[in-house]
């Protein structure tokens, strides 16, 4: 059941955003489980867009266009799959939720709207007509020139020096590196890896040893190299 307490702000699409959230999350990552899933409109929030809980989200930009309360609705949703189903350590490994979700994210405004949150009405109308991979590699080159990632993504959250730094690091550089992984084994065997890592580990509370071990264990291939970069400082070369 998909359930909307709308606010006469909230745009009525909210029912169908929730709705293509819950689809594509599904078949990217593994299927929803819980009965229900349901947006609540609250006050603006200058500080985020929208705060997740287990078949809830909460929107807090009221003033949002479509493709970015659409990305905030699939966001938020789609932490149902990382911070509630599979519940990694949020305080010491934050990225494993927030920056896994960010790349599915972008993923799901890229297909659907050709749109980054990030970027919002920056996005040039000739990049818009790209196929989806070469929008996706120029959003992600972008990203990797242009935004601040010193700090490492292994780093926990309390470590960071401000709530800016935390953001860059923990939801934009892990999806570049979740991009860099993807296009290190590709994206069929990553969306194997991922489907496994959900299937065999929901409600059990993984740390990044067993996301690394179910790499290897689906592709049967060594990914020290590609999981080392979680413990690098600065930008990816």
């Amino acid at each position: 059941m998909i359930v909307i307490n709308r606010a006469p702000t909230l745009t009525v699409k909210s029912v169908g955003y929730v709705e293509d959230a819950i689809r594509n999350y599904s078949n990217w990552i593994g299927e929803y489980p819980y009965p229900t899933a349901q947006a609540v409109e609250g006050p603006k929030n200058v500080m985020s867009g929208g705060m997740e809980y287990p078949m809830i989200t909460l929107i807090t930009s009221p003033d949002a266009d479509e493709p970015r309360l659409d990305g905030v609705i699939a966001h938020e949703v789609g932490h149902n799959w990382f911070y509630g189903i599979l519940g990694s350590n949020e305080r010491d490994h934050a990225w494993m939720d927030e920056g896994v979700n960010t790349y599915f994210q972008f993923r799901y405004e890229a297909a659907k709207h050709r749109a980054n949150s990030v970027f919002g009405d920056m996005i040039p109308a000739d990049l818009k007509s790209k196929p989806l991979d070469e929008f996706l590699g120029a959003i992600y080159g972008t990203i990797s020139s242009a935004i601040p990632m010193d700090e490492a993504i292994e780093t926990p959250s309390a470590d960071f020096s401000s709530k800016e730094t935390y953001g860059y690091v923990i939801y934009l550089k892990t999806a570049v590196w979740m991009y860099i992984v993807e296009l290190s084994v590709g994206p069929e065997k990553l969306e194997q890896a991922i489907k496994a890592y959900y299937k065999d580990w929901k409600f059990k509370h993984p740390y990044p040893e067993d996301f690394k071990a179910e790499f290897e264990k689906q592709l049967n291939i060594k990914v020290d190299q590609l999981f080392d970069l979680l413990k690098k400082k600065g930008k990816f070369e």
